[in-house]
């Protein structure tokens, strides 16, 4: 008599099923994470952290506001610490960081506030060697109380591109800023 030929299965086991499955899961739970970090160059932290920066520069704003007459620094005379004379001539957009020099005190003397970081500028150490190239957030010059809606600050590179829009701006490196026209609720007013 001939011994019964011994059939293996081919397919999986439950339990070596339930393994495969479980190993899958903890392999994409530890990857994916890592690579939707590394999409983009601007992580949530970042993200989180420029926008709790653009929130102590407006709390300097309104700071430095009560302080000096209810008038925010671009609107303020330069008898009255602000630096609205300046202003009196176009294409005065590399002259942006004199609104946050003047609000030093009011931003804890650090100027990394005014630095998102996710930005490639690098930040610097005083407000005393600051300029546009240490600088991430533009100034609405024509922001005032009585037009709510009006900008005070935001992130300088508003728009796609290296070029000026119509609705946004776009700060070179090399410092210069840019006057741009940007349009609110309120009104359009000049921003660098």
């Amino acid at each position: 008599m001939r011994p019964t030929p011994i059939h293996k299965s081919q397919a999986f086991t439950l339990i070596e099923l339930i393994v495969v499955i479980v190993v899958v899961f903890v392999l994409l739970a530890i990857i994916l994470p890592t690579i939707s970090r590394s999409r983009g160059p601007y992580t949530k932290a970042d993200r989180i952290s420029c926008i709790n920066n653009l929130k102590q520069v407006g709390t300097a704003y309104r700071i430095w506001e009560n302080d000096n007459g209810d008038r925010f620094p671009a609107s303020q005379s330069m008898a009255k610490g602000g630096w609205k004379e300046f202003l009196t001539n176009a294409d005065q957009g590399f002259l942006c960081w004199t609104n946050y020099a003047i609000m030093a005190n009011e931003m804890g003397q650090s100027p990394r506030v005014v630095l998102c970081p996710s930005d490639e500028r690098q930040p610097s150490d005083t407000f005393t060697n600051f300029d546009n190239t240490n600088l991430s957030y533009f100034v609405g010059v024509s922001a005032n109380d009585s037009q709510p809606q009006s900008l005070l600050g935001g992130d300088r590179n508003l728009g796609p591109g290296t070029k000026p829009g119509r609705d946004y701006g776009f700060s070179p490196k090399n410092g210069k800023g840019n006057d741009v026209a940007i349009q609110t609720n309120a009104k359009t007013g000049p921003v660098c």
